[in-house]
């Protein structure tokens, strides 16, 4: 069970003697608003996101996570196979073979951060 990061730091606060009010709702505002972060950074971490046309445009991240797998759970909705697939990752970007992916010889494996440019 986690422990809330500003109850942390007012239970600190107490045990390591006295501090003034204002000192210790500084604190308490520190603890809270950097468990915020990284919260918000864990949330952002686990997903991949799906750009173009599809119904769904962010996927919960799984180790068994492949291209073809998320593009089935974001439910593509265009017309006609895409034209073009491109993956990024951090600052990198690498173009996947459509022909590849829809023929099954190519299937990449996501990561979590991925996003996934579909036109």
């Amino acid at each position: 069970m986690k422990f809330p990061i500003f109850l942390l730091a007012i239970a600190v606060a107490f045990l390591t003697g006295c501090v003034s009010k204002s000192k210790s709702d500084a604190r308490a505002q520190q603890a809270y608003l950097a468990g915020q972060r990284e919260g918000a950074g864990a949330a952002q971490n686990r997903t991949v996101s799906i750009l173009g046309d599809v119904k769904t445009h962010n996927i919960p991240w799984t180790e068994e996570l492949t291209l073809s797998k998320a593009l089935l759970a974001a439910e593509y909705k265009g017309f006609r196979d895409p034209r073009q697939i491109q993956v990024r990752r951090g600052t990198e970007r690498y173009d996947v073979k459509v022909r590849s992916l829809l023929s099954g010889q190519e299937d990449p494996k996501l990561l979590p951060g991925d996003i996934v440019e579909i036109r």
